[in-house]
């Protein structure tokens, strides 16, 4: 039999795109978006939760980012990756409102980083990913991070998988090179 846990559950807002990250001490921490609602984005927010008893309870939610009510930007789809020294890294895209399908170039991708398994967030560090809906921040055995994101090439007329790596943590980067 399947065991069913609330991650979090607020009925006045909509919880998006959660993704969970386990850290060196065996805590959970979950990062999801909050909105209005999936189409309606003039509201929005990252928050994340942790559990300390793999899931079976959550601390109540806390805020990464700003909400962005009244803002032409919203932030969209965030994942967590917890690093080989221990540090969680947070990838989220932050779209133009105007923007939102016609345009993911215009779209920006930062990191947010803790040193302390969640409880607190750096400010957003923006990396050369122009893009909608990245994936997981990887880091490589040795030690090489590599981000990746949708992207619409117009020459091409397809949304495309694009990265871009870092052989110094994120100090600078290489790319983009087309994936899929």
């Amino acid at each position: 039999m399947i065991e069913k846990h609330t991650v979090s559950r607020d009925d006045s807002i909509y919880h998006a795109w959660p993704d969970v990250a386990l850290t060196r001490t065996g805590d959970m921490v979950c990062v999801f978006s909050e909105c209005t609602h999936h189409g309606d984005r003039s509201y929005t927010r990252i928050v994340v939760t942790e559990s300390s008893d793999r899931g079976r309870t959550w601390t109540p939610k806390r805020e990464v980012t700003e909400p962005t009510c009244g803002l032409p930007v919203f932030w969209n789809c965030a994942r967590i990756t917890c690093l080989d020294d221990g540090r969680l890294a947070i990838l989220v895209d932050k779209l133009l409102a105007e923007e939102r399908s016609a345009a993911p170039e215009q779209c920006r991708n930062y990191l947010f980083f803790s040193d302390d398994e969640g409880r607190t967030w750096s400010d957003q560090v923006e990396t050369p990913a122009l893009g909608i809906v990245p994936d997981k921040l990887l880091e490589l055995a040795d030690g090489r991070w590599i981000l990746s994101c949708h992207y619409q090439d117009r020459g091409f007329g397809y949304l495309v998988q694009r990265l871009w790596y870092s052989d110094n943590e994120g100090a600078s980067w290489s790319g983009p090179v087309t994936v899929a």
